[in-house]
Formats: C-alpha cells, sequence, structure tokens
C-alpha cells in the first residue's frame, strides 16, 4: 500500500453531544443527530482522547510457548474538557440540574453520547449507546483562563456486545 498524505486527518473542531438512552442513533457520519441529543459546546483545545482498555490472560503449553492470549476484560473510555458554561455541558458533568443550580452528589446517568469531528470536509462520528461519566476532574476558577469542566466518559457494551460505533466520509 502506497503511502499518501492526503489520508492523514486531523480533528479541526468538533461536537460532543449526549441524550438519554434509548435515543434512536446515528448509523453513519452525516444524518443529523435526533433532537434530544444536546451539544455541550467549546471544548478545549486538546480536543477528544479515546483510550481502549483491555486486559488479558496468557495460555501457555507445557514448556512455557504462549499458545493464546484471552481478552478478559474490555473497556472504552473518552476524556474532553468543556470550557462553555451552558445548561447541556453542566448536565454532562454533574448529571443533573441546570445550568443556574445543580446537585453536587454522587449521582450515575448514562446516557448515548455522540461525538463528531471535522478536518474540513471530512468527518468522523463516534457513537456510544451506552456510557456514563465516571471521573469528574477539578475544576479551576481563575482570572487567566476559562472554567473548565473535565470529564471522563466510560462505555457499556451493547447487546451485542459492541462498546462504540465509529464512521468515517
Amino acid at each position: 500500500m502506497a503511502v499518501s498524505a492526503a489520508n492523514v486527518r486531523v480533528a479541526m473542531t468538533g461536537v460532543v453531544s449526549h441524550a438519554p438512552l434509548a435515543t434512536t442513533l446515528p448509523t453513519d457520519s452525516t444524518t443529523a443527530l435526533n433532537v434530544a441529543f444536546l451539544d455541550v459546546g467549546y471544548l478545549a483545545d486538546d480536543g477528544l482522547t479515546a483510550d481502549p482498555e483491555e486486559s488479558t490472560s496468557d495460555v501457555r503449553a507445557w514448556g512455557g510457548d504462549l499458545v493464546r492470549r484471552i481478552i478478559t476484560e474490555y473497556g472504552e473510555t473518552y476524556s474532553f474538557t468543556m470550557i462553555e458554561h451552558n445548561v447541556n455541558a453542566v448536565t454532562a458533568y454533574f448529571g443533573n440540574g441546570t445550568a443556574a443550580a445543580w446537585e453536587g452528589k454522587q449521582i450515575e446517568i448514562r446516557k448515548s453520547w455522540v461525538f463528531h469531528m471535522t478536518d474540513g470536509a471530512k468527518i468522523r462520528r463516534i457513537v456510544l449507546p451506552d456510557a456514563s461519566v465516571t471521573d469528574r476532574g477539578a475544576i479551576t476558577y481563575a482570572t487567566t483562563d476559562a472554567i473548565r469542566y473535565p470529564l471522563t466518559i466510560s462505555t457499556y457494551p451493547n447487546a451485542a456486545g459492541v462498546h462504540s460505533f465509529h464512521y468515517t466520509s
């Protein structure tokens, strides 16, 4: 296969959206999202980090040869930092409340998430059918930077064992 600089992609900009579970999910990179999906607004310039996580167990034959490697655990996490203060971002961070008032308490709300990234006319969309916030990073209030809401989202498998769908155009 020949190399081609035209195949190098950059996530120049993007949108993160969340919706209640069972919301109709997109099945390609360009179809408009269901109106139930809420856009969280601007993200910090470090964008989105996707991290597949797996654990394995090795099976060895008598004599020590590795004969099989079994995936014993699998999951995916996605991390990003919201810098726009709006009801969709605050609800994503705290899981409840409104842009004006929220409750700081332990709560897990499972949602569907869509990450939509563009590079000119090229589009990449990642769809998480079932995921929840598993880490809320520290919020810093300072005069030198935007207030930041860092989140890590972790996936759950659907009935077919799929954690995420990836679409490109």
